[in-house]
Parts: C-alpha cells; structure tokens; sequence
C-alpha cells in the first residue's frame, strides 16, 4: 500500500471519526461514523452494524458506501471510543477504505509496517503525552489533520461528536437497523 498524499490540510478538511459498542444483545455492535470539515461543522452522519466485536469489516464497507467517502480525507479512531472489546484492525481499514487512519489512545501498541506507511509516536495534547498512530501519513500531516479536525479540547471534533451520539443510546435501548445508512 502506498502513501497517501495530502498536500496541504486546509481547514474545512473533511475527517470521519468512528466510535463503536454493544447493542446489548448478542453479536451485535453499533459502529457510529461522523463526518467533520475541520472543527467547523458536521457534514454527515452514518452508521452500520457489526455481527462480531472485530468491526473492521463492518466499517469499511459503512464507509465505502457512504456518499461521503469520496470527500473523506482521512479516518480517525479512538481507543476510548471503542467500548465492550471491540477492536479494529487499523491498517486493514487504511487499506480497504483507501484513506489514511489516525489512532489516537489505543492501550495495545498498533503494528508498525514500513509497507503500509505506519508512524507510532507520541502527540502532546495539551501537557499530556498520547500514544498515537498514523498509518498512510506521515506523523508531521497526522499532527496538522488533528490540530485543524480538534477545537477546544484535545479531542478531534469528529470524534467527540461521535462518541456523543453513541452515548446517546443506552444498554437498555432498543438498538435494531434493518440496513446500513448515511445521511
């Protein structure tokens, strides 16, 4: 996989940030994606559900078909944003969405793969250290997408509404789509 190219992160650039948990019953999970420009304003809601706690695949093809996909310059994931176990596989999603992710705050170390572009480092926000990881994008852009996708807090704005809308839903909400959908 090569690199991807952002030439220049202008502030309206448009970021998906994905948060995910347990629907309550079993083998299913609620992946929520939000669409941002910038820190400026929602350009889209999607979401889809996942039958199994890897929610990779689930994902990628939430995205994919997404009318948003195109636009989409780059995925960013949170450790803290995925509850109940779930786990990504950050540098299949990176390949199969054709965008670069960025993985904020994740307790298990992601893979560094020279083939697939991946940067670990860490990111200073606001005094504190954050184990991070860019894959498709050097850590220099990864850094400049965050610091125009994230207003007030340390937080991109992508993922702090995305994690809102997942909150929304409690364990005892009935939590049941038919099929994947965007808006």
């Amino acid at each position: 996989m090569s690199a991807f190219k952002i030439r220049r992160v202008k502030k309206e650039i448009r970021t998906l940030g994905l948060a995910a948990k347990s629907t309550g019953s079993e083998d299913e999970y609620l992946i929520v994606g939000v669409v941002f420009r910038g820190n400026l304003w929602l350009d889209g809601v999607m979401r889809a559900m996942a039958p199994e706690a890897d929610i990779t695949d689930g994902s990628v093809e939430m995205i994919t078909t997404s009318r948003h996909h195109p636009q989409i310059r780059a995925i960013l994931i949170h450790g803290g944003l995925l509850y109940d176990g779930i786990t990504i596989d950050a540098c299949s999603l990176s390949k199969e969405a054709m965008r670069p992710v960025i993985a904020l705050n994740f307790k298990e170390e992601i893979g560094a793969d020279d083939t697939a572009h991946t940067r670990v480092y860490a990111l200073d926000t606001e005094g504190e250290e954050t184990h991070s990881c860019s894959i498709g994008i050097e850590s220099r852009v990864a850094d400049e997408i965050l610091q125009v996708a994230s207003m007030d807090s340390a937080l991109p704005e992508a993922l702090r509404v995305a994690g809102l809308l997942l909150s929304s839903f409690t364990e005892h909400a009935n939590i049941r789509f038919k099929n994947n959908s965007t808006a």
